[in-house]
């Protein structure tokens, strides 16, 4: 009896041509307003990134517009958000 190993041998190439995001993220006219709203944008190396800090006052409601503007560079048929955080140690939140 003869026993033997059996190796297969593939060769190919891997053509990897870079572009352009899809979208671009920028900071809105509403983006940065003293004591209510700092928002970030930055450039990940996997994509743009934002982070809003909102200053919640003591009021019934708030409301912010225009913090953020999402332009697409060309079509986009999906967007994938990956991150939503809420910090909680910061909240003081009385009920």
């Amino acid at each position: 009896m003869v026993a033997a190993d059996v190796i297969y041998y593939y060769q190919g190439s891997i053509t990897v041509y870079t572009t352009t995001m899809p979208i671009q993220l920028k900071c809105g006219p509403n983006g940065n307003v003293p004591s209510y709203i700092t928002t970030t944008v930055g450039n990940a190396p996997h994509g743009y990134y934002f982070t809003a800090t909102i200053y919640i006052t003591n009021s019934t409601y708030d409301y912010f517009y225009h913090f953020l503007t999402i332009k697409a560079c060309k079509p986009v048929t999906y967007l994938l958000l990956t991150l939503v955080q809420l910090l909680e140690h910061i909240l003081n939140v009385h009920g």
